[in-house]
């Protein structure tokens, strides 16, 4: 997925909603923060701050405890926001 600096979502393909468990419309022109609230404070949180603060990648593997998953998140910055690649990584 894709994030302005403000971390609202511009881009979500359908694999990654069906991840997270909401649909592409939902999410898109949306904080991430209030489709995810339990996100707030999260290491994922911390992570795309980071790379949007400093301007360098960073990663988090992490368990997001509403979704019962472990997700491996990778994020880059750009020149609008952050991209974000993830998977769930629960075993």
């Amino acid at each position: 997925f894709s994030l302005d600096r403000e971390f609202r979502v511009t881009h979500i393909n359908e694999r990654g909603a069906e991840l997270i468990g909401k649909s592409p419309a939902v999410l898109l022109n949306r904080s991430l923060w209030e489709s995810f609230p339990e996100a707030v404070g999260s290491p994922f949180q911390r992570a795309y701050e980071r790379t949007l603060l400093e301007r360098i990648p960073t990663s988090v593997e992490s368990f997001y405890a509403p979704l019962n998953k472990w997700f491996e998140a990778r994020a880059y910055p750009s020149t609008d926001g952050l991209s974000v690649f993830y998977r769930d990584i629960t075993c």
